[in-house]
């Protein structure tokens, strides 16, 4: 049950350490929503990250949020002369067509930090999440016409 001396949009810190122990704990309310349906907080999913190791970069890939401009951009700083050799721009990479492919491209984070090292930057790209659903049903749904939508 979710306290009452703590409001979910409340930026205390001791507040935002309890929501976060309650939902770890199974006990913060998640009504309407049936508990049983609700994917698990705090699981490690799906990882996928872009890496520069000459220049101890690192992104974490986010779908539908930059992930094929972010990919040519990894691959220009690591394949510059290849990249420029084929006439390819940052930003006319297409994600079928990309030059680089899967090159520089990890899905462990743990392998990753073993690969940078501690002297390392690493960041990710967010995205306002109406947004990026909506970009990924457009995608998805009706350009590629793969989902069950009436």
């Amino acid at each position: 049950m979710q306290s009452e001396e703590c409001d979910i949009e409340a930026s205390d810190p001791s507040c935002s350490r309890l929501i976060i122990e309650q939902i770890q704990n199974g006990t913060y309310e998640t009504e309407p929503f049936n508990k049983s349906k609700l994917i698990s907080p705090f699981v490690r999913y799906r990882e996928t990250f872009q890496v520069a190791p000459k220049y101890g970069l690192s992104s974490c890939q986010i779908e539908k949020v930059m992930t094929t401009v972010s990919g040519a951009i990894f691959c220009y700083i690591t394949n510059t002369s290849e990249f420029e050799a084929n006439n390819r721009k940052i930003s006319t990479e297409e994600y079928s067509t990309r030059f680089c492919q899967n090159e520089n491209f990890y899905e462990n984070f743990t392998e990753v930090q073993n690969l940078l090292g501690a002297s390392k930057t690493e960041y990710v790209i967010v995205r306002n999440p109406i947004s990026r659903f909506l970009s990924g049903f457009v995608n998805k749904c009706i350009s590629l016409s793969i989902c069950c939508v009436d």
